[in-house]
């Protein structure tokens, strides 16, 4: 197993990310996953089993935080929020959402709001360069 992650390291890939351990209902798991687990360096370990079920909820929370996306939902105007969420990368912004939907729409854009993490109050009004959260809800109203 050092030898998987020399061969990462040597190629140039970044190694802050998670290693998932399938087949963890085998008998003989444990001691293989204290083999990867020494092998790892620290690293953030899932245990799952894909038979079972066991440990692969635990697996979205490191795939999403390693991937760098968020889930930003579309809300139409005085409506509930759409069951859809665009995905886009960290720190992305109310105009490159609306440019993301549709090309012409960031010089539409007249006082968009923002529901969820990264605003302040609920249906905060905010402008094109707003950085959004994961979880954001926004109204994108159009002039």
């Amino acid at each position: 197993m050092t030898a998987v992650w020399q061969a990462l390291e040597a190629g140039g890939v970044d190694l802050s990310l998670a290693a998932v351990a399938p087949k963890a209902r085998l008998a003989d798991a444990a001691t293989h996953l204290a083999a990867v687990r020494a092998a790892s360096g620290g690293r953030e370990l899932v245990v799952s089993s894909t038979r079972t079920g066991a440990g692969l909820a635990d697996v979205r929370h490191p795939a999403w935080r390693l991937t760098g996306l968020i889930r930003v939902f579309c809300r139409p105007r005085g409506g509930q929020v759409a069951s859809a969420a665009v995905v886009r990368a960290r720190g992305a912004t109310v105009g490159a959402l609306a440019c993301a939907l549709h090309r012409d729409w960031v010089g539409q854009l007249r006082g968009p709001r923002v529901t969820g993490p990264s605003a302040r109050f609920v249906r905060q009004q905010v402008g094109v360069d707003h950085a959004l959260s994961d979880g954001d809800a926004v109204e994108l109203l159009l002039s």
